[in-house]
């Protein structure tokens, strides 16, 4: 924030008589050697002369040590530069209450204590932004021009219009506490319209913000959630679709298994004697749904033929089980669609002349369901009689 040429020209001084008072101390006219060299010397340092560069906020924090040294507990004067002061009084949008100050007044140690007095202490520090300096320092007697102060002690009240700071009070020289504070009273007074209407827009336009932020961060959230569902979605649909190519690759695998077996598969043979060239086995067989039927083979028969009376009898009957065991209990033996098993003839596993058998799903099965398969029943079988079927397998 800044002050412009015109708020400067049209600023208000608060003085008693149109010079500065004989206690007034006027910077600019110097009336003292002492007085023009310590001013020179201030210059001379804004300007970049001097050993060291100036530093305004180590000036500051001096200002204030030797004010709470000289006086006891003090307003909370700001422990920044000027510049840092009048951003934010601009920042906060809070009345800005400057002091300067220079030890060439003669009674600049009794108006620096009437400020440090409790009571004014606590009303300085309840109404305003404090700033202050010695106009001994570059920072200070560069505020002189900014501020308007032509002479010190100096007290100004400045408001924030915006981007710049207006000045609605000022007094150089001394003054005692009581007619200080009324002038300050009478300065909040006017200046108090003003800041609250800028802070109820400031307000406004903070709410305005945030509402915009909520707005936009809502907006933001429920498209990605609509993305999130629709990518979800897809990827469901996806799912889904695989699945339903895998189960029906599965379901005609199993439909072209069935219908190999059907037509690999041999005709019963009729009852013959095991006093016969070919001898029949016969075989009682408990189906998965408990359901039992019973079927001759020839006792030469491997299980892979077994194996296609079970395929083409359990499709027949709606139970589409793809991987099964084949197990009796006399002797305990369990039957898989491998090829040392489906090789077996009747007699050499141990079926001869006559067995009960249980069908029941493999371990694979039960975690596939009526999925999957293989072919190695086809595959023995083909190796056993050259005439290919099911066998069992899948998965």
């Amino acid at each position: 924030a800044a002050m412009s040429d015109g708020e400067r020209t049209a600023a208000p001084r608060r003085v008693d008589d149109p010079e500065p008072p004989p206690e007034a101390v006027d910077a600019r006219r110097a009336p003292s050697g002492g007085l023009l060299a310590r001013a020179s010397g201030a210059i001379a340092a804004v300007l970049g002369g001097g050993d060291a560069a100036p530093d305004p906020r180590a000036d500051a924090r001096r200002f204030v040590a030797r004010l709470r040294a000289a006086h006891g507990d003090c307003p909370g004067f700001l422990e920044e530069s000027r510049e840092t002061a009048i951003a934010l009084a601009g920042r906060e949008l809070r009345l800005l209450f400057v002091f300067l100050h220079s030890d060439l007044h003669p009674r600049a140690a009794a108006f620096a204590a009437s400020l440090c007095e409790r009571d004014m202490a606590r009303f300085l520090d309840a109404n305003f932004l404090l700033w202050g300096g010695d106009m001994a320092r570059p920072d200070a007697f560069a505020g002189a021009d900014q501020f308007q102060a032509g002479a010190a002690p100096f007290v100004g009240v400045y408001a924030p219009t915006g981007n710049s700071l207006r000045r609605v009070y000022a007094h150089e020289g001394f003054i005692d506490a009581a007619a200080l504070r009324g002038d300050l009273e009478a300065a909040i007074a006017q200046a108090g319209a003003g800041v609250a209407e800028i802070r109820a827009q400031a307000a406004q336009r903070e709410a305005d913000r945030l509402l915009r932020q909520e707005q936009d961060a809502a907006y933001h959230s429920a498209v990605a959630a609509d993305r999130e569902r629709e990518r979800a979605r897809e990827e469901a649909e996806e799912r889904s679709a695989l699945a339903e190519a895998v189960a029906l690759s599965k379901k005609l695998d199993y439909e072209g298994r069935v219908e190999a077996a059907r037509a690999a598969l041999k005709p019963e043979p009729p009852a013959a004697p095991h006093t016969a060239a070919v001898p029949t086995t016969a075989l009682r067989i408990k189906l998965p749904n408990g359901e039992p039927v019973k079927r001759r083979f020839l006792s030469t028969d491997t299980l892979a033929e077994l194996r296609r009376f079970l395929d083409v009898t359990m499709a027949d009957r709606g139970i589409g089980m793809v991987r099964y065991e084949v197990a009796c209990n006399v002797p305990r033996r369990v039957f898989t669609d491998n090829a040392a098993d489906t090789r077996l003839t009747m007699i050499e596993a141990s079926l001869h002349p006559q067995a009960v058998l249980f069908v029941t799903a493999a371990p694979d099965e039960e975690e596939e369901g009526d999925t999957g398969g293989d072919d190695h029943a086809t595959s023995d079988d083909e190796s056993d009689d050259g005439r290919g079927g099911g066998g069992g397998g899948g998965g």
